[in-house]
């Protein structure tokens, strides 16, 4: 995701202010918030969870965590309350067109 400019006025007359993206541009400097794991019954998922803000993470049986930022808490609810979280998390990260951050470490 790139850079968003835009063009401001300040006291001392127009500038271009830089305003960073909600999607780090650099995943490996991404510093993941603390969420806790709410364990879920799915074939591909180990687990999920919200951080109350913006950013859902979901455990997978194989492999390693991931983030996702920009997920409302609310369409996190969403999901969790569905008959299936596998499908619902695949549907829900093609509605909302986010990449997830692939976490190095097992993070809580």
């Amino acid at each position: 995701m790139e850079t968003i400019t835009k063009e401001t006025v300040t006291s001392s007359g127009p500038a271009t202010v830089k305003e960073e993206p909600l999607f780090p541009t650099n995943p490996a400097a991404y510093l993941p918030p603390a969420i806790e794991k709410i364990e879920v019954e799915s074939s591909m998922l180990d687990g999920v969870g919200h951080d109350g803000n913006e950013t859902l993470r979901v455990w997978f049986k194989k492999g390693a965590p991931y983030d996702y930022v920009g997920c409302p808490e609310e369409k996190f609810f969403d999901m969790i309350n569905s008959p299936s979280v596998g499908k619902a998390y695949g549907a829900l990260m093609k509605e909302l067109g986010i990449k997830g951050i692939k976490l190095q470490t097992e993070v809580a």
